[in-house]
Formats: C-alpha cells, sequence, structure tokens
C-alpha cells in the first residue's frame, strides 16, 4: 500500500453493513449517516470497517486517504469519480469528481488519493 496525505476525518454512523467497503466511496444519506454511494455521487470516502449503527469513520475534501480503484484503473494524477458500489474509477471531463490519484493502480488497488470534491 502507498503512503498518503493526513485525512480530514468525520465520524457518522453506518446505515448498512460497510463492513466489506473500507476505502470505498461514500455519500451522507440521512442526519448524520452514511452509505455507499453510487455513481458519481460520493461525498467522501470510508476508511474503517463499521457493521450497522456503528461509528464510520470517512475521509472529506481537504485530506488525503486510500482509495479502492474500480475497473480501468487509473494513472497518477487522473480525477477519480465514484462507480457503483463504491469504488473509485478515472474521471471523464465534466463528472464530478471527489479525488485526485496520488499513483497509478489497477482494478482491485488500494492506492493513495487527495480527497478533493471537484468537477474534472
Amino acid at each position: 500500500m502507498s503512503s498518503f496525505q493526513q485525512p480530514k476525518i468525520y465520524t457518522y454512523e453506518a446505515a448498512a453493513d460497510l463492513s466489506a467497503k473500507q476505502f470505498h466511496g461514500v455519500k451522507i444519506t440521512a442526519d448524520h449517516a452514511i452509505n455507499v454511494a453510487g455513481a458519481a455521487d460520493a461525498h467522501g470516502i470510508l476508511m474503517n470497517k463499521p457493521l450497522s449503527g456503528e461509528k464510520a469513520e470517512f475521509a472529506a475534501p481537504g485530506g488525503g486517504a486510500k482509495a479502492k480503484i474500480g475497473a480501468g484503473g487509473c494513472s497518477a494524477g487522473n480525477s477519480l469519480k465514484s462507480a457503483s458500489g463504491g469504488t473509485l474509477v478515472a474521471a471523464s471531463a465534466g463528472d464530478r469528481a471527489i479525488a485526485v490519484a496520488e499513483q497509478d493502480g489497477l482494478e482491485g488497488d488500494v492506492i493513495g488519493v487527495i480527497v478533493s470534491l471537484h468537477q474534472a
């Protein structure tokens, strides 16, 4: 695994079992609750493995994180968006991105990213 910048962590409640979703994109779904993000709607990246109702720590924009890469892989410097299921994939121009890759990654890799909500 790569090194990464210090994350900016927020703690919310897991709205579902997220124990298999560490390093996936997550979104705020209710009052202080998060769940796995869908395509291009992530608000942060899950940093732990909470069960439903437990404290979920997510890295928010303004810091670093580790992220699980989805289909197609990515290159260092790519803007990344969430895909269905919460993995991060290379964003296309105009997409809502959640991070920037700090290194190259293949599908299934966990890489360092800079969490930054922006338009690709």
